[in-house]
């Protein structure tokens, strides 16, 4: 099975389920919870028992960029649409559409250009026309949604990437300075908890560990001249407390700022750099 339809199969098998439940060897269909045909022409939100709660979370997975969870609550709204629709296969293309439209939304508040997004849909509707049976349409639903989702999270993480870019040239910047999570987080206008999640995500460690590195690199430079004192450097770095400065450098150098000066005295280093500058 293509990867596009693999993770909507569990989805597709339920709504056929309920689909052949309800339209049974009569075929008369199946009809709302609330005794009306489905062919009223009904929103699906007008039917009793509707996943209003599925769809929150289908939105909130799309913003959050979280593709797997997006898929289950997609699928579980499919499955309902295919069940209220019974045997009418143009209700189902028309409710299929809906929940197309409720996607594109999102899209669009997302960053996805409109009108790429009404392309997208009219390309759908144009190809559901052709299409005769719930596995095709279940098929080409698949692939439509899995477009936009390619779209809103491509954007997502491009967004993401230049957030991340413009907060790690403040930290550059910045090193020196008391500077927090949060200061971080206001230069690229997101809350704290958010930031740091997609600082983590992005970056393969959180803020405090990749100031650290930072300020303990540079402290490593400085360590090669001779008439700088440790105690100099460290303010110069950005520590205030030089017990936790040799604290943090020696879990990432593996060494002591003393010994490590020592090192690099004995190999020679330091007098090199010297005469460079």
């Amino acid at each position: 099975m293509p990867l596009a339809t693999k993770g909507c199969s569990r989805g597709f098998k339920f709504a056929r389920e309920c689909v052949n439940a309800c339209s049974g060897p009569t075929g008369l269909g199946c009809s709302a919870l609330d005794g009306s045909s489905v062919g009223d022409g009904k929103a699906a939100a007008d039917l009793p028992g509707y996943p209003v709660k599925a769809e929150k979370k289908l939105l909130a997975s799309i913003q959050d960029s979280d593709k797997a969870k997006a898929q289950k609550h997609l699928n579980e709204l499919l499955g309902h649409v295919l069940f209220c629709s019974g045997d009418d296969f143009d209700l189902m293309k028309s409710k299929t559409y809906d929940l197309l439209v409720l996607i594109s939304r999102c899209a669009i508040d997302l960053g996805v250009p409109a009108d790429r997004a009404f392309g997208i849909n009219r390309r759908f509707w144009r190809d559901a026309q052709a299409i005769g049976g719930i596995d095709e349409l279940c098929v080409l639903l698949s692939e439509v949604m899995n477009q936009y989702v390619g779209c809103i999270f491509t954007l997502s993480q491009k967004k993401n990437l230049d957030d991340i870019n413009m907060a790690v040239k403040y930290i550059w910047q910045n090193y020196p300075n008391k500077i927090t999570l949060e200061d971080a987080a206001k230069t690229v206008y997101l809350s704290p908890s958010h930031f740091c999640r997609v600082f983590q995500k992005t970056v393969g460690c959180n803020f405090s560990m990749y100031l650290n590195r930072i300020r303990i690199e540079k402290s490593k430079q400085l360590l090669l001249r001779q008439e700088l004192r440790i105690t100099d450097i460290v303010s110069m770095v950005g520590f205030e407390d030089p017990s936790y400065f040799t604290k943090v450098f020696k879990r990432i150098a593996g060494v002591s700022p003393t010994h490590f000066r020592k090192a690099i005295e004995e190999c020679g280093v330091a007098a090199r750099y010297a005469k460079a500058v």
